[in-house]
């Protein structure tokens, strides 16, 4: 499965877990944001990989021009509800930013995007031909 957006990885992780259990199948899932990290990292700063940062825009921009007015892209730290302290908590998107973006996304640009989508893309050929000869 290719997921594209990261709240939707728990429901796909509760489907690959009943696939194996109930049908014995192993179900493989992609995100392009985990699986390219470290290609991200060498286009990008750190604040640039959050939720509506400069990568996701930026590959949206490339995408999806006429979606994405980079001109009014905006950098937003997201505040933190339990005051910082270092546990796991489930909030929604707009309890810690008010614009939506978790970083910086003012310096993305539609060639970073092309760049991303690309390596994501070859990524993925990667995987299906491994997972081909894997018989899985």
């Amino acid at each position: 499965m290719i997921n594209g957006h990261g709240g939707n990885l728990r429901p796909l992780l509760e489907v690959a877990l009943r696939a194996r259990e109930e049908l014995g199948i192993i179900v493989a899932i992609y995100q392009w944001w985990t699986a390219l990290r470290n290609e991200l990292l060498d286009m990008f700063e750190e604040q640039e990989l959050g939720h509506a940062g400069a990568a996701e825009t930026s590959l949206i921009a490339y995408l999806k021009p006429d979606n994405v007015k980079l001109d009014q892209a905006v950098d937003e730290t997201p505040r933190s509800p339990l005051g910082g302290i270092p546990v796991y908590a489930f909030t929604y998107t707009h309890e810690v930013t008010s614009s939506g973006v978790y970083g910086k996304s003012s310096t993305a640009d539609s060639s970073k995007g092309s760049r991303i989508f690309e390596a994501a893309v070859n990524q993925l050929v990667r995987i299906v031909e491994t997972l081909k000869k894997l018989n899985v």
